[in-house]
């Protein structure tokens, strides 16, 4: 079984909300990118993704907070702002 780790760093700019996304085959690699991202400015946030086949887990993340983690059924992942809860 081929394990993926899938990186998403995500942003505001002057084009609105973005995310920007890479694979890698080993979590050295995928760690690397990470570290990366945590230290540009142009990113407020970041995930890393293990991917074994049909199942996923976030293991690493920043600056999430108020934001969704979403995948869709080709296994393609994206990072959204989540709806505000309103309470009646």
């Amino acid at each position: 079984m081929k394990t993926l780790y899938k990186i998403i760093g995500f942003g505001e700019n002057e084009h609105g909300f973005f995310n920007q996304k890479a694979v890698s085959s080993t979590i050295g690699y995928a760690c690397g990118i990470y570290n990366g991202m945590l230290w540009d400015d142009d990113y407020t946030g970041a995930v890393i993704i293990k991917q074994e086949h049909e199942t996923w887990q976030v293991i690493q993340e920043f600056g999430t907070e108020g934001m969704s983690i979403e995948c869709n059924a080709l296994m393609g992942f994206s990072v959204k702002k989540a709806p505000t809860l309103v309470m009646v």
